[in-house]
């Protein structure tokens, strides 16, 4: 004689109830469903839109970016979102939001870039010197005037001393739209 086995496609347990094997049933007795939800749908259930953006609206670690148990650990919400669209990372790049919004998960706003290219695209908010509100640019007490630097490939490029905070902020901007390729905030400025 054979056992009528569970209706849940894959499983090939024993019947038990409702055509299901007892942990499916004791699922669908607690959730409504037999099956637990997929990783897509327990993603979804945590995005709303925001403008263009599609935000994270569970945890997130202490830069902004979302987290999601997938895959047996917990993940960046925005790679999880690029998995989830059927794309890999390559060895050797990175995702970067080119919306500047840590926890968007719109996988349209994001771009694939090497490290260096990452670094290069900080926002400008993110990496302003105390002293200037201003990137590459600080006071110096020795001479009293503003000093502009820029950072690239591990040399700092020394462009100088200003009387006026906003010469020394556009002779970075020019330093870095020379050297940089991914600096989308000082292209804009």
């Amino acid at each position: 004689m054979q056992h009528r086995t569970c209706s849940v496609d894959e499983c090939g347990k024993k019947h038990n109830a409702l055509g299901f094997c007892e942990s499916h049933y004791t699922r669908f007795k607690k959730t409504g469903r037999a099956t637990a939800k997929t990783a897509q749908e327990r993603f979804d259930e945590k995005t709303k839109p925001q403008g263009e953006c599609i935000v994270w609206t569970k945890s997130v670690n202490k830069d902004g970016y979302g987290v999601f148990y997938f895959k047996g650990s917990m993940k960046l919400a925005h790679g999880v979102a690029w998995t989830l669209s059927g794309r890999e990372v390559p060895v050797g790049l990175m995702l970067d939001h080119e919306c500047r919004n840590p926890p968007c998960v719109n996988v349209h706003h994001l771009r694939l870039l090497t490290n260096k290219q990452n670094g290069e695209n900080r926002s400008v908010s993110s990496a302003a010197n105390k002293s200037s509100g201003l990137r590459g640019v600080h006071w110096d007490k020795r001479r009293n005037r503003w000093q502009a630097s820029v950072g690239h490939n591990g040399r700092i490029h020394r462009l100088g001393y200003f009387e006026d905070r906003l010469l020394a902020k556009l002779a970075v901007i020019a330093k870095r739209n020379e050297l940089f390729t991914h600096n989308d905030a000082d292209r804009v400025a």
